[in-house]
């Protein structure tokens, strides 16, 4: 199910009611009501519904978490995720999928969930609302897990929207006890560094995208019985658009205004432009 937030509930609800298994998209719904209900409908279908978040599908990640499941940093300390782009603007038809916070955000309050092993205990959240739009484009929050880790997660659409060659900056660090993992690409190459307490490894390979194919084949394999694999769950996915819809709401009332709606005018023609000349992210980063 690969439509907008919107028409997803409906769409699902149908395939579950002629008994399929679905593979979906992110957010389930356009808000945590509708989600929660459509998730008390899956969870009694007996049907299978995997959700595209996508950062468990690629190979650095896989790599990073194999690294500190095997306890070569020791006991988890802190993890920071970094996903800063200029990416859609405010009434660029992002509105089912909500600000970026819940739609990009998501994957990873998800992610550094994931890697912590944990639920989350507490955060404090702050936004900027740039062009002095009403929803925060640029939200920081930290906080900690109830196992005691720290995390750190920053995200934004409005990196440097007007610069003459974009760019973007994604980075992701765990920090052990003994030693740390750390990630970085610009949307063409992914560097790794492991550090652990016996090992010390550097990895450099292809972004390539959300390897769709990679979750397509291994929901395959589960639904045909030839693997057991931890897929990500439609539970996986409400459970993460909740704490990032709930982390949106605690920084919309702790946010700032910076600029004003005459430079997202500005903002949006530049952008405009620049698609055009197929210079505008991400399109810009992948050639």
């Amino acid at each position: 199910m690969f439509t907008l937030a919107d028409a997803r509930p409906g769409l699902i609800e149908r395939a579950l009611d002629e008994g399929l298994h679905v593979l979906a998209e992110k957010p389930l719904g356009s808000d945590a009501a509708q989600e929660e209900r459509l998730l008390a409908r899956i969870e009694s279908s007996g049907r299978l519904v995997v959700v595209n978040l996508f950062n468990r599908n690629t190979w650095y990640h896989q790599f990073m978490i194999d690294f500190v499941r095997s306890g070569q940093l020791g006991r988890l300390v802190s993890i920071e995720a970094v996903h800063l782009t200029p990416d859609l603007l405010p009434t660029e038809g992002h509105q089912p999928e909500g600000p970026p916070f819940r739609d990009c955000g998501m994957h990873y309050v998800d992610l550094v969930c994931w890697y912590a092993g944990s639920d989350f205990a507490e955060w404090d959240a702050r936004g900027l609302r740039l062009w002095d739009w009403p929803d925060p484009w640029w939200v920081d929050v930290h906080g900690h897990f109830r196992n005691g880790t720290l995390f750190r997660i920053a995200q934004t659409f409005g990196y440097g929207q007007q610069a003459e060659q974009v760019a973007a900056r994604s980075q992701f660090e765990v920090v052990g006890s003994h030693g740390v993992v750390r990630m970085r690409h610009d949307f063409a190459e992914v560097i790794v560094e492991c550090h652990g307490r016996s090992s010390t490894v550097q990895r450099a390979g292809p972004y390539q995208g959300k390897r769709l194919d990679v979750l397509a084949e291994r929901f395959a394999d589960v639904i045909e019985g030839r693997a057991v694999v931890d897929l990500p769950s439609a539970a996986d996915s409400v459970a993460a658009a909740r704490t990032a819809e709930e982390m949106l709401c605690a920084a919309r009332r702790r946010s700032t205004a910076i600029g004003t709606a005459a430079d997202l005018d500005k903002a949006l023609r530049y952008r405009a432009a620049l698609k055009q000349q197929g210079r505008a992210f991400p399109e810009a980063l992948l050639t």
